[in-house]
C-alpha cells in the first residue's frame, strides 16, 4: 500500500465535547493512499507536536498502520510508513 503526500499543509478542526464544553483541536494533513488500481484522498491525524509529513511517496508498513473500524472499513491509525526511492518509483511504472 503506497501513501503519496503532495503537500505539508496541516489543517486544524476545533470541537467542544458536549458534556463539558471542553475544546479539543485536531491536526490533520491530507495524502493518498494507492492499493492495486485505488487511489483514495486520505486524511492523517497529527499528534499535537507532530511536524508534518514530508512530501513524497512511502510504503506503509502494515504492523499496526492499518485496521478495520468499527464499521468494517480499513482505517488508518498511527503510521509506520518506509519512503519509497525515486528509482523505486520509476520501475513501478513500467
Amino acid at each position: 500500500m503506497r501513501l503519496v503526500i503532495k503537500d505539508g499543509e496541516v489543517t486544524s478542526r476545533k470541537i467542544k465535547r458536549v458534556r463539558d464544553q471542553k475544546e479539543f483541536v485536531f491536526r490533520e494533513q491530507s495524502g493518498f493512499v494507492s492499493l492495486n488500481d485505488e487511489t483514495r484522498r486520505v486524511s492523517l491525524s497529527l499528534a499535537d507536536d507532530q511536524a508534518p509529513y514530508p512530501v513524497g511517496s512511502y510504503e506503509i508498513l502494515l504492523d499496526g498502520s492499518a485496521y478495520v473500524d468499527r464499521n468494517g472499513r480499513l482505517a488508518l491509525g498511527r503510521l509506520a510508513l518506509k519512503p519509497v526511492s525515486a528509482a523505486t518509483l520509476a520501475t513501478a511504472a513500467r
